[in-house]
């Protein structure tokens, strides 16, 4: 009776192993489900609102058109404002270094001058948290700060980047404007997705 009983104790132990074992594997699988990018985001009355795919869509035109818009008016405004920009090839090897990292594709990298370089990025991952969660990182190596309390310690006047799903549809935005005063703006399609604290 005792080589039963151990038998079935082992057997119990490898199916409870087994079921950890897949859990973890769901657990890890679950951070690229598309289920992140329709949980939606806090409502002022409570609970959560879902955001679709053409409101992404929307949304990243509109952070994107405002940005624009907002570098030119800046560029005119504080012309005498100087940034040391990084070298362009710099910038790109590290931005292909994290590209390597954090497993997205380059889809568009674009240098608007309003009157020096101001980066636009945008990829495409399938790796959703773990690219909203590393935004901070990527983009303290893509645009570094000085730590200057005044406006000189910027290297941009002005960042972009944007994360889409596999199909183009944003995800994650992050940007921010340098010239005059500094502003920052971060979209996220649902709460887990925005890269900074909010409220």
């Amino acid at each position: 009776m005792t080589i039963p009983r151990v038998a079935t104790n082992v057997s119990n132990v490898k199916r409870l192993l087994c079921c950890l074992l897949l859990g973890a594997l769901v657990s890890g699988c679950g951070h690229n489900s598309r289920s992140i990018l329709y949980a939606g985001i806090q409502s002022e009355l409570g609970g959560r609102v879902p955001v679709s795919d053409s409101q992404a869509r929307t949304s990243g035109q509109h952070d994107l058109a405002e940005w624009q818009i907002a570098l030119t008016t800046r560029a005119s405004h504080f012309p005498r404002q100087h940034f040391r920009n990084l070298p362009e090839s710099t910038f790109l090897a590290r931005l292909r270094a994290a590209a390597r990292h954090y497993e997205f594709t380059l889809i568009d990298v674009r240098f608007y001058r309003p009157r020096q370089l101001a980066p636009f990025i945008r990829v495409q991952t399938r790796h959703y948290l773990e690219l909203s969660h590393a935004l901070f990182a990527i983009e303290r190596s893509l645009d570094p700060h000085r730590g200057k309390s005044d406006l000189s310690g910027w290297t941009y006047e002005g960042f972009y980047f944007e994360g889409d799903d596999e199909r183009g549809f944003p995800f994650v935005i992050v940007s921010n404007l340098t010239r005059g005063q500094v502003e920052g703006s971060q979209f996220g399609r649902s709460e887990e997705l925005y890269p900074f604290a909010h409220g």
